[in-house]
């Protein structure tokens, strides 16, 4: 039987307790469920599954990576901590362009301008 990459870290963690654990967090207790998430989460990604570059200084570019373990993702950018924990690609791309929408655009006026010139 093959688990998904959560459920496998739960039944690690928590042992036979696990079954009542995932009982917990299905009925909104999930604080140590993020807590085990956030300390083993690099232990399932390997590379982001979507990138979105935004402007940095000196005309230089940085990466808004989208990382994943199983069904739950989070946004990583340089200089920033890690941000949220978001049920699906689409709600973390649309938070990260949300929130680093400045950068964004930033970069797009510059490209333009680039190739104005």
């Amino acid at each position: 039987m093959r688990r998904f990459p959560i459920r496998k870290l739960i039944a690690d963690h928590f042992g036979e307790g696990s079954h009542a654990a995932i009982e917990r967090f299905r009925l909104g207790d999930a604080d140590e469920l993020w807590d085990l998430i956030e300390d083993h989460k690099q232990d399932f990604s390997r590379s982001p599954v979507d990138v979105i570059e935004g402007a940095a200084p000196d005309y230089d570019v940085f990466e808004i990576e989208i990382w994943s373990t199983g069904q739950v993702f989070w946004i990583r950018a340089n200089e920033f901590d890690d941000i949220g924990y978001f049920p699906s690609l689409k709600e973390a791309r649309g938070y990260a362009e949300n929130f680093f929408e400045s950068y964004i655009t930033d970069l797009a006026e510059r490209d333009n301008e680039e190739e104005k010139e």
